[in-house]
């Protein structure tokens, strides 16, 4: 069994990426199991680890982040109330949420798939 979106990596809104994450999960989870390589159940379990290798670092990253930018909007943070640094921090974190190559991911975990089935 394999668990995609909310359910594998549940996020605060404030990035607003939650559905984008559960549609890059289904997008990469998909092309691993339409793979001609995958034919039997051992060949899903080692899909299914292909998938997590491919996406745990992304989605956990997003919801850390995510719950860092829900402290910056309610001035939990040392930042306070300190409009520039708050700009600052979120115009690092943002260009990774939005400028994800779904074609990549894809390719990176198709590769890691067809090493573990050598």
């Amino acid at each position: 069994m394999s668990i995609i979106g909310d359910a594998a990596h549940a996020s605060s809104p404030h990035h607003g990426a939650g559905a984008a994450l559960c549609i890059e999960d289904a997008a990469v989870l998909a092309s691993l199991l339409g793979h001609k390589m995958v034919r039997a159940g051992a060949d899903v379990k080692t899909a299914f680890a292909a998938f997590d290798r491919s996406r745990r670092a992304r989605t956990q990253w997003v919801v850390q982040k995510s719950r860092g930018a829900g402290q910056l909007y309610e001035l939990q943070t040392e930042i306070g109330s300190n409009f520039k640094k708050m700009s600052e921090e979120l115009s690092q974190t943002l260009p990774t949420i939005w400028e994800f190559s779904i074609e990549d991911a894809i390719e990176e975990a198709l590769v890691d798939l067809e090493e573990r089935l050598k």
